[in-house]
């Protein structure tokens, strides 16, 4: 930490753990879940409607993302999007 707090520092923006793709405090800590849920419902919707990504209007992180989501898409559990963490966070930070 910055300010040798032994704390969750509030100015930092993200506290990242790639080993594990976890973020573990920041601002980011309190709003991830709400992040992913709208990311989540986003894929959902392009996966049913068959759309693809297109370069010109997302970034190809996004699109890595979509992608990932695409091949673990499960039919029989529509609902359930995979995210993949990792490049999940990489994309938010």
């Amino acid at each position: 930490m910055f300010c040798n707090s032994s704390d969750d520092c509030p100015h930092l923006v993200a506290v990242i753990d790639r080993t594990f793709a976890e973020c573990n405090g920041g601002e980011l800590y309190k709003a991830i879940a709400t992040i992913r849920g709208l990311l989540s419902d986003t894929l959902l919707g392009m996966i049913e409607k068959a759309e693809d990504p297109d370069g010109d209007r997302v970034n190809y992180e996004l699109a890595a993302i979509f992608r990932e989501a695409i091949e673990n898409y499960d039919p029989a559990h529509p609902d359930d999007i995979y995210i993949d963490e990792g490049m999940f966070l990489e994309w938010l930070v």
